[in-house]
């Protein structure tokens, strides 16, 4: 598991930066938002939209994991679809 510099950002992290969509997604529109977006501010909706959208995997699924071996969120994907189940 690589460790990662969780004040930068997927954009500095991989060294790629997405041109602005050129049409109107929501879905789009906000993951491209999200990769500008710090990982330690990223909360678990942001998770989940990201690695449901498989982007990223590497980075996110490590700290998907973290989170939920500290008592937060796990991910479960099942045909490309994610959604947050609470451990409680």
């Amino acid at each position: 598991m690589q460790e990662v510099d969780l004040t930068e950002t997927l954009e500095e992290l991989e060294d790629e930066r997405w041109d602005e969509p050129n049409f109107d997604s929501r879905l789009v529109l906000r993951a491209n938002e999200l990769r500008k977006k710090p990982l330690c501010e990223l909360n678990n909706e942001d998770l989940r939209l990201l690695i449901g959208q498989q982007m990223s995997l590497d980075i996110l699924l490590p700290l998907e994991i973290r989170r939920f071996v500290h008592g937060g969120f796990i991910l479960f994907g099942a045909q490309g679809r994610a959604r947050v189940l609470d451990r409680t």
